[in-house]
């Protein structure tokens, strides 16, 4: 019997080799699967979170989808971090007539709020009206994304400048965003990108491309309205 249990034996250990030739794979690569599973898993932030690069610090403190945004404030009322000069509004065809920051039909605004603080030595510029390829703002809604160039319009409408000290304030709209040295500076602007979405209160990602020392950009994704 000896020779049979020799040729059974032969014939499963055959078997067991084709398995594998087909399909077996060991724990080592199944551990490094795991891990290149894991490295590309992409990491998104919330409204409200901090970002950083060794260069600049960002916080996203308010993001949104609107049609039309504040271009005025009551007489008398002063500027400060709680008015609301340059948010979101409701869209009142009757109050918004002479209101230049209304989108047309088949966009929308995108609005944001940041805290930027500059880690360089020098004033930072961020976001550069001047270059055709800058994306330092790019907006996904539906499964699509939007940068730079799909943008109709950018601008910052609302500027505080060391806003945790002298709060220098400014509201001349400009389309590029020039961190400052000293201090901590906040920004309100909008892009106002090639898609109507079904509610504004639909989700959407708003990522950030921030420089390092080095001359490249890591790019930060938040999700909002989740």
């Amino acid at each position: 019997m000896k020779p049979l249990l020799l040729k059974i034996g032969a014939a499963a250990a055959g078997v067991a080799l084709m398995g594998c030739l087909f399909g077996c794979s060991s724990p080592q690569a199944e551990q490094q699967g795991d891990a290149a599973s894991e490295e590309s898993e992409v990491v998104t932030y919330n409204v409200g979170d901090t970002v950083e690069t060794d260069l600049v610090r960002l916080t996203l403190n308010d993001s949104a989808l609107a049609v039309a945004l504040n271009n005025s404030l009551p007489i008398g009322t002063g500027f400060n971090i709680e008015n609301d000069y340059f948010c979101p509004k409701e869209y009142v065809a009757e109050e918004d007539a002479d209101n230049a920051f209304v989108a047309p039909k088949g966009s929308t605004l995108v609005y944001y709020e940041l805290l930027v603080e500059n880690l360089d030595r020098e004033p930072l510029e961020l976001d550069s009206s001047f270059d055709s390829d800058n994306d330092f703002v790019t907006v996904t809604y539906n499964g699509t994304t939007y940068i730079g160039s799909d943008f109709e319009e950018k601008e910052y409408g609302w500027t505080a400048r060391d806003v945790e000290g002298e709060q220098d304030w400014d509201s001349s709209p400009v389309s590029s965003l020039l961190a400052g040295v000293e201090g901590k500076d906040l920004f309100r602007g909008y892009v106002e990108a090639p898609f109507e979405p079904e509610s504004l209160e639909d989700s959407f990602e708003i990522t950030f491309n921030l420089p390092t020392s080095d001359g490249s950009f890591e790019s930060f994704a938040f999700v909002a309205n989740e």
